[in-house]
């Protein structure tokens, strides 16, 4: 590996004192007034609709056939649904899902209870899958996943107006 002159390449820098200027880009207000007045199932929609539903169907009826079950026939209602179920469970901490439909009236939740019914819920959490198991990207840690988030990572890109001070988080 050849030698690099660390103080050669200091010197063809201009260093100067004080603080950086600012830079006089201009950007946008920011505009959150058409988003206001939704509700948090259209906020939800936004990013999680009818296309992105259709997907999750699809790989499911696949994931369904490559293990050799028969077609679980989920509906979009469906999976609005049970996509609700792992939301709404993610916040009432039980020890497994299956006790979201106990009979016991402290482990049941009604909401869930009455929304799906267990057996339901558990067939198609057998079969969800976002992926095609049949070409596998092994190289990939989350390939399972990118599908999804490909299409969520796009839709989130829709309704986006850089601001000035914005924060982010690299990854």
């Amino acid at each position: 590996m050849p030698q690099v002159n660390v103080s050669a390449k200091l010197e063809e820098f201009q260093w100067i004192q004080g603080d950086l200027e600012p830079s006089r880009q201009s950007f946008p207000d920011g505009n959150h007034l058409q988003y206001q007045n939704l509700s948090p199932v259209e906020l939800f929609e936004m990013f999680i609709d009818d296309e992105v539903l259709s997907m999750l169907i699809e790989e499911t009826f696949r994931y369904a056939l490559f293990k050799n079950c028969p077609d679980p026939r989920v509906t979009t209602e469906e999976m609005k649904c049970y996509i609700g179920i792992l939301i709404l469970t993610g916040y009432n901490d039980l020890p497994g899902k299956r006790f979201n439909w106990d009979s016991d009236s402290d482990m049941r939740n009604e909401l869930v209870y009455n929304s799906m019914r267990r057996d339901r819920f558990l067939q198609i959490s057998r079969f969800i899958n976002f992926a095609d198991d049949n070409h596998p990207d092994l190289s990939d840690k989350i390939w399972k996943m990118c599908p999804l988030i490909g299409k969520i990572k796009s839709k989130f890109l829709v309704p986006f107006k850089p601001e000035e001070h914005l924060c982010y988080d690299i990854m």
